[in-house]
């Protein structure tokens, strides 16, 4: 959705990339659908697992985790800091792009090209913090449980601290694929304790 400003592309082609954006949930689900489950038909929701050597499919998962957490960390860096590069040359400040401000649109003029950025730009802010709650509260859930039968005394509270510092800087994309890393590998090592093939004391 950005590249045709970076571009310079005209305004017809720049609304046009706006109205491709507003079908990406739908093209999300299908990447999901095809993607997430590698090797599995529609009949069989999931892989097989080796009874002899559970932990086969390890380090294809942690792999996979960290490899959506680097791409997401990546493009949510480049497009906040080509923002702040571009910053010296627009009114728009380092808060004003993280802060939804819809008193901008209706300042922009109604029907004008520079209302539908801002609208655009209103979006993306409201999307990206429904995004960012959405993934602090969801993956701390999922960490919580898994690690709750490793620990009774376990709270969470420090998890839950650095899951929204790591959504605000690397973005909610990379900090929730960690939080998936972190989680696979306790739910592995409780896994291993139920099994007795690991000392509880380490």
């Amino acid at each position: 959705m950005y590249v045709p400003t970076w571009l310079s592309w005209s305004s017809e082609d720049h609304q046009g990339c706006i109205a491709l954006f507003s079908l990406t949930p739908i093209f999300m689900v299908a990447v999901v659908v095809l993607f997430s489950r590698p090797g599995t038909t529609l009949t069989r929701f999931e892989t097989p697992k080796d009874r002899n050597n559970p932990n086969d499919d390890e380090p294809w998962t942690v792999a996979s985790f960290f490899a959506i957490g680097v791409i997401s960390g990546v493009v949510h860096l480049f497009v906040v800091g080509s923002a702040i590069v571009g910053i010296g040359h627009s009114d728009l400040g380092v808060l004003e792009m993280f802060l939804p401000l819809p008193q901008r649109v209706s300042a922009a003029g109604y029907g004008s090209y520079a209302a539908l950025q801002e609208g655009v730009h209103l979006f993306t802010q409201f999307d990206w913090w429904v995004t960012v709650v959405a993934v602090v509260i969801f993956m701390h859930q999922l960490l919580y449980k898994a690690s709750l039968h490793l620990d009774e005394k376990y709270q969470g509270k420090q998890d839950l601290l650095w899951i929204a510092v790591g959504c605000l800087i690397v973005g909610p994309g990379a900090a929730g694929s960690a939080v998936l890393v972190v989680r696979e590998q306790r739910l592995r090592m409780l896994e291993e304790l139920k099994s007795g093939k690991k000392d509880p004391e380490r």
